[in-house]
């Protein structure tokens, strides 16, 4: 199984350990058709096949025996299916690749759709080491950890064309 993450699951954000413990193996950075929300506190973001727009992310591969396990712990980190859709979509040649969305009637995006709202997760200045470090502990606890974090994209693999 594949997954493709945007925000707090990324690489360097606070809840990137969650893929780790899964025994996730990062396949490369991907763009997918859509727009990148800021939420305030959490990014956000709404798929559209040929629509106008593309935000960067990174795509992971959940070993098989781990895939229930996986869904069951992402689908409780997303809000699924309160707040974040579970889709399936084509990441260049990978095909059924997980992804969360806001569902397009979502009450957290503006009144005339997500495809008039592009407004991109902001990258604040990193958070001192010590402070994630409580990030990763609060969520490990299962506390909802929820505030600014850098949305960097790590260099390196890119999956598909540029």
């Amino acid at each position: 199984m594949h997954i493709f993450v945007y925000g707090t699951l990324k690489q360097g954000q606070p809840r990137h350990q969650v893929l780790l413990d899964l025994g996730a193996e990062w396949m490369g950075d991907a763009k997918v058709a859509g727009a990148l929300l800021n939420l305030g506190p959490f990014p956000a973001a709404v798929h559209h096949d040929g629509g106008a727009g593309t935000f960067m992310g990174e795509v992971y591969s959940i070993p098989e025996d781990r895939e229930e396990e996986a869904l069951a712990m992402l689908d409780r980190i997303e809000g699924h299916p309160d707040l974040f859709e579970r889709c399936h979509i084509t990441v260049s040649e990978l095909r059924n690749v997980v992804a969360y969305f806001l569902p397009t009637n979502s009450p957290h995006l503006p009144e005339k759709g997500a495809r008039d709202y592009i407004k991109v997760w902001p990258v604040p200045e990193p958070e001192p080491e010590d402070a994630l470090e409580a990030h990763v502990r609060q969520m490990r606890a299962g506390m909802p950890v929820m505030e600014n974090f850098a949305a960097g994209v790590m260099p390196g693999r890119f999956i598909g064309g540029r």
